[in-house]
């Protein structure tokens, strides 16, 4: 069965893709005036307010952690991508979305019926996990086992998978958002200064390199209410950073804590492949291979992972098909 459009509603940002292979991809806000129902800037350009609102203006966010924030905003946001569809196709439209395991079956029901509704024939429904696996060039559909971590902003989620099925799966409720926040509050117990996220971000992919350590970065001091540049430890970072690492690895070994010897097998040949923004942590990857003795590496285009798997599966849908665990039929249009 022929696919024509997948979308990926992340915590941090919405991704689209449609048949030709075209992946999109905004940050997951829009803002409004007043007590307008219509926003004015979506995406980007949206996030471009987030902490220069004025009383005028309203930031919303359309998702968090996978999960609808706003129903209203997803639903918009599903308009907008089909605004720009290929006409030729509208009266054949098919559509699989990215659900991860962990939202509820009542929420999953209510996202396919928002996509439904927009007149879509069809809506399947594609594990996250499995998305990222494959997005990451695994072989998921062969016999042998691989591994992947997906160190998301909300969630991070290890999957082992074999044979198109996900064999186990484990998962921290937090991500690598948390250790932003872990950053603002240490540069604050430290310096007495505060950072912007943005900041906090810059520090976080620094903390593993070292890069950055005589780069001046703004700051406000909450004294005099003044901005300032100042050079900031990227060993701060690394400290906060110190209890999403322990997680992390927590969370690996768990995951491959009592596999079968064929499953270790595996594990040693192709070791553990990351995903996720939070794969982009410089020497990470290194970090976590000396410390599980595993070969560890990043994916190619990490932070789409999700997306280049739903584009697999619209190139090649006969080879996928099993990947799709749900789907729905909308009303018959003529």
């Amino acid at each position: 069965m022929q696919w024509y459009y997948g979308f990926d509603f992340g915590s941090d940002s919405v991704r689209t893709v449609d048949a030709s292979g075209e992946i999109g991809s905004e940050a997951a806000w829009a803002a409004t005036r007043g007590d307008e129902a219509n926003p004015f800037a979506w995406g980007d350009r949206a996030y471009a307010f987030l902490g220069r609102e004025n009383k005028n203006v309203r930031l919303e966010r359309c998702m968090r952690g996978g999960v609808p924030e706003n129903p209203e905003l997803m639903r918009k946001w599903v308009l907008r991508a089909l605004s720009g569809a290929d006409r030729s196709v509208l009266r054949r439209r098919r559509a699989l979305i990215a659900v991860s395991r962990e939202v509820a079956t009542g929420v999953r029901e209510h996202m396919i019926n928002t996509v439904l509704s927009e007149g879509m024939d069809m809506v399947g429904v594609v594990c996250m996990d499995m998305l990222h696996a494959l997005g990451c060039e695994l072989d998921v559909m062969g016999d042998r086992g691989v591994f992947s971590l997906d160190m998301g902003a909300s969630r991070m989620t290890f999957s082992v998978i074999a044979g198109g099925r996900c064999l186990r799966t484990r998962t921290l409720p937090y991500g690598m958002d948390r250790a932003d926040e872990n950053i603002m509050d240490r540069v604050r117990e430290a310096e007495g200064v505060i950072v912007s996220r943005r900041v906090a971000r810059l520090l976080k992919h620094s903390a593993f390199s070292g890069m950055g350590r005589e780069v001046k970065l703004p700051v406000f001091d909450p004294y005099t209410r003044l901005p300032k540049f100042m050079q900031l430890d990227p060993e701060i970072a690394q400290s906060s950073l110190n209890e999403i690492v322990s997680g992390v690895l927590e969370l690996c070994k768990s995951a491959i804590g009592g596999l079968s010897p064929e499953l270790n097998e595996d594990l040693e040949a192709g070791g553990i492949v990351l995903s996720g923004g939070g794969s982009l942590l410089g020497g990470l990857d290194v970090c976590l291979s000396e410390e599980l003795k595993l070969p560890v590496s990043v994916a190619e285009d990490p932070v789409n992972a999700a997306a280049r798997g739903l584009k697999l599966i619209l190139k090649q849908p006969e080879l996928f098909s099993p990947l799709i665990v749900d789907w729905r039929e909308g009303a018959l249009r003529l």
